[in-house]
C-alpha cells in the first residue's frame, strides 16, 4: 500500500514538472576575422557576467533586454573586445550581417539563444571609444535587441530575470480582474556606453 502511494506521488511529481520550460542558454558572442583571415568567435557575455536583466524596448520600439554586467563581467567584456580588435580604426561599423545571422566578414556582436543567433550588429564609433578608454567598465549597462518579444523574455530569463513563461503569463492574465491594467514595459535610460548591437535600428548604426 505504502509503495503504491509512493509510486503514485513520484509519477505526479514527474508529470507536474514535465511542463516547465527549461532555461535557455544565452550569451553575447564577438565574431571577427582572425589573423589568418578566417572568422573566429569569442563569448564576451555569459550568464555569469550579468548582475541584472530586464525585458524592455529599444529606441525604435523593438523588443530588447536591459542588462547590467558585474564588475568582473564588464572588465572581461572590455578586454575581450579590445584584444579582438573591435576598437581599432575601421572596425566600428564594419558589421555586414543583416539582423540575425553570423557575419562572413567584419566585426559583429551576436546575441545567441540556445546556439541560434537572434540578433547581430556592430559597434558605433562612440561606443568603441568608450570601450577603448575604459569608460564603459564604469557604467556597464547594455541594451540587447531581439527580433521578437518572446526572444527578449527568453533572453532575460536566461540572464536571471524573473520573467513569467508564456503559460504563466496567460494564467496571470486570466486570473487578473478585468479592471486591472498591465504595466507598460519599462523604458531604459541609455547611457553613453551602450551596446550598439542593441540599437542597430535606432542609433544610427551603419551596415554594409
Amino acid at each position: 500500500m505504502h509503495r503504491a502511494l509512493l509510486a503514485a506521488a513520484l509519477v505526479a511529481v514527474v508529470v507536474a514538472g514535465s511542463g516547465a520550460a527549461a532555461d535557455a542558454d544565452a550569451s553575447v558572442v564577438a565574431r571577427y576575422p582572425a589573423e589568418n583571415g578566417t572568422m573566429t568567435e569569442t563569448t564576451v557575455v555569459s550568464a555569469d557576467d550579468v548582475a541584472s536583466a530586464e525585458p524592455t524596448t529599444t529606441r525604435n520600439g523593438g523588443a530588447g533586454v536591459a542588462v547590467t554586467l558585474t564588475d568582473a563581467g564588464a572588465q572581461s567584456f572590455t578586454d575581450a573586445l579590445v584584444d579582438a580588435g573591435f576598437t581599432t580604426e575601421g572596425a566600428a561599423r564594419s558589421c555586414s550581417t543583416d539582423g540575425a545571422e553570423r557575419n562572413d566578414e567584419g566585426y559583429c556582436l551576436l546575441t545567441v539563444l540556445d546556439g541560434e543567433v537572434v540578433y547581430a550588429a556592430g559597434l558605433t564609433e562612440p561606443l568603441a571609444e568608450t570601450i577603448e578608454s575604459g569608460e564603459f567598465a564604469e557604467d556597464p549597462r547594455l541594451l540587447l535587441a531581439t527580433a521578437t518579444e518572446a526572444d527578449a523574455n527568453r533572453l532575460a530569463r536566461a540572464f536571471g530575470a524573473d520573467v513569467p513563461t508564456t503559460t504563466e503569463a496567460a494564467n496571470a492574465t486570466t486570473e487578473r480582474p478585468a479592471t486591472e491594467s498591465t504595466s507598460p514595459v519599462p523604458g531604459f535610460g541609455v547611457p553613453t556606453a551602450v551596446l550598439a548591437a542593441a540599437l542597430a535600428a535606432g542609433a544610427g548604426l551603419a551596415r554594409r
